[in-house]
């Protein structure tokens, strides 16, 4: 490591004010995806995806400038997903060991939007024991 600091020809770091200023992104799609706890390449990620760009055009202006109120006139489950991405509000837990790391929106069940949670009570509570 000693070798690497001596032919470095900067700080490791930049300071922030010299540095070009950068914004974390998740793709839409798998904002999506956990959002409506659901994997990526479900049909209802593909259907809502659909929509939201045939609606909003492009999927940097849904991730970075739209307002979420436009977002929630589609979804509300995906623009309070947005907003968390939008504010940093992100689990990410490292990889290791060849394991990929992993970014979550929503830490827990509980910050599942209240849809998603009435959803998963009124299956839960319909599916009889001993039944697929």
């Amino acid at each position: 490591m000693n070798r690497i600091e001596q032919l470095a020809d900067r700080p490791e770091i930049p300071p922030a004010g010299d540095r070009v200023p950068f914004t974390h992104m998740i793709p839409l799609d798998e904002i999506i995806s956990e959002s409506l706890q659901v994997g990526k390449a479900s049909k209802k990620v593909k259907v809502l995806y659909d929509i939201l760009i045939k609606a909003f055009e492009q999927e940097l202006k849904i991730l970075l400038d739209l307002p979420l109120t436009e977002i929630a006139s589609v979804d509300t489950r995906v623009a309070e997903g947005i907003g968390k991405v939008r504010k940093g509000e992100l689990q990410i837990s490292p990889g290791f060991d060849g394991q990929y790391g992993q970014v979550h929106i929503f830490k827990n069940v509980a910050e599942f939007p209240l849809a998603i949670q009435k959803e998963q009570r009124t299956s839960s509570e319909s599916s009889q024991p001993g039944l697929f």
